[in-house]
């Protein structure tokens, strides 16, 4: 079981800011537990600039009784240590987080000034406040969602499947209805590559740097 909220922290100018809690019962994470009892490693190096960064200069908390590492060539969070019922794992500041530049109650399925706040940040690159995640999401791999395939890849993938239309049904057209439809979202690759992040990894309406290896 896991369980998210949302609790205010404070007030940062006219904006309200919560944190993003993640609550793992050990009885969910007992799959991923093949290291515990052992020595706690370190984060694959792709990646621990990048929680030392948000943990020492952001105000993220991780447990240190977990790592983020590759496994079978997939990267994943794994614990280290024996993890108590209702023990945190992460909690993410509202400020540690690229967003809409306010509270989203009810967000829509992708939300456009997320996006468009993600590529201002991917623009500015090492020199972002967020920049040892901007620089992450910079280096990986561009077109892993159908909807950035080019159009022979969209032809074959229909092809293959050759019957009833598996969900999501608009597994090839987010970016073209979502992003640069709905949003009227700029046709470039940098800004259509922000958009597919966001659909593949966000919270909602939030990019949450650290807590978003538990998505992957």
């Amino acid at each position: 079981m896991t369980r998210i909220e949302s609790l205010p922290l404070g007030a940062r100018g006219s904006q309200s800011i919560s944190g993003i809690l993640l609550l793992l019962l050990a009885a969910s994470f007992a799959a991923i537990t093949a290291n515990a009892g052992g020595a706690p490693q370190q984060h694959d190096a792709s990646v621990a600039n990048l929680v030392e960064y948000f943990t020492t200069e952001m105000g993220v908390f991780y447990s240190p009784k977990q790592q983020i590492r590759y496994e079978n060539g997939m990267m994943g969070v794994f614990a280290t240590e024996r993890i108590e019922e209702g023990e945190l794992l992460c909690s993410v500041p509202w400020n540690a987080t690229i967003n809409a530049g306010r509270r989203i109650v009810d967000p829509s399925h992708l939300v456009c000034d997320t996006v468009r706040n993600l590529a201002r940040e991917m623009r500015l690159g090492g020199e972002s406040e967020f920049g040892p995640y901007v620089e992450y999401l910079l280096n990986q791999r561009v077109g892993q969602l159908p909807s950035a395939w080019s159009q022979p890849a969209k032809d074959l993938f229909h092809r293959v499947l050759d019957g009833p239309v598996l969900p999501p049904t608009d597994a090839t057209n987010m970016l073209d209805v979502d992003w640069l439809r709905d949003c009227r979202g700029t046709d470039s690759p940098l800004d259509n590559n922000a958009a597919m992040l966001v659909i593949q990894r966000a919270e909602d309406d939030l990019m949450v740097p650290v807590y978003d290896f538990y998505n992957q």
